[in-house]
């Protein structure tokens, strides 16, 4: 009776080991680990991420400090706006020789209901040279933007930006500027040479 016991015992023991052992898992080393940790993916395989896994936050709680405007930009975003028209913003000089200076006047009113302030006038290039009204332009007021562009050395087609940063209405920035070609020694030559014939004719 005994002996029928103890083989029912050892049978019911062999059946029950797989299961054991089927609820324990192995790490990555070949470790064995609890049920607990054996029910969380270890691989990302087969299932939502843990909450052992841990995504990219950019809300990091580190304290940075604000973004600052340079202060002609933050002085003409304080300011109230007003309408600004200006005569042109391109003023095409055509073709010029190799070495003269463009100078042209851009004229501006204040359409507007606010006094117009300039804050800044910033040249796209070290050719460039701005030169402008900088008293307050009250309403109905004009004012002028003179720029001057140096063609020694710089043959070729060119388009030459100003920005201008005031309390326009929408935007606070505006670009104005020049364009045209400075022909080089040739090119100049070979044009008065076309042009003399021209008028023989």
């Amino acid at each position: 009776m005994m002996k029928y016991a103890l083989l029912r015992w050892m049978v019911a023991g062999s059946l029950m080991l797989p299961l054991l052992i089927s609820c324990q898992a192995t790490d990555a080393n070949g470790k064995t680990v609890g049920e607990e940790e054996a029910a969380i993916p270890l691989n990302g395989d087969g299932g939502e991420a843990s909450e052992s896994v841990t995504a990219v936050d950019l809300n990091d709680g580190v304290e940075r400090p604000p973004i600052r405007l340079p202060k002609f930009m933050s002085d003409a975003e304080a300011m109230p706006r007003t309408e600004i028209t200006f005569d042109r913003e391109i003023f095409d000089f055509g073709k010029v020789r190799n070495g003269e200076t463009v100078t042209h006047r851009f004229k501006f009113r204040n359409q507007g209901k606010k006094t117009f302030h300039i804050t800044r006038v910033k040249p796209a290039c070290g050719c460039t040279a701005p030169y402008y009204s900088e008293a307050p332009v009250p309403p109905g007021g004009e004012g002028y933007i003179d720029i001057a562009f140096d063609t020694h050395d710089r043959p070729g087609k060119h388009r030459k930006l100003i920005t201008i940063t005031g309390n326009f209405e929408g935007q606070v920035n505006r670009q104005i500027g020049l364009e045209g070609e400075v022909l080089d020694a040739q090119s100049a030559s070979d044009s008065t040479t076309t042009e003399a014939a021209t008028n023989l004719n």
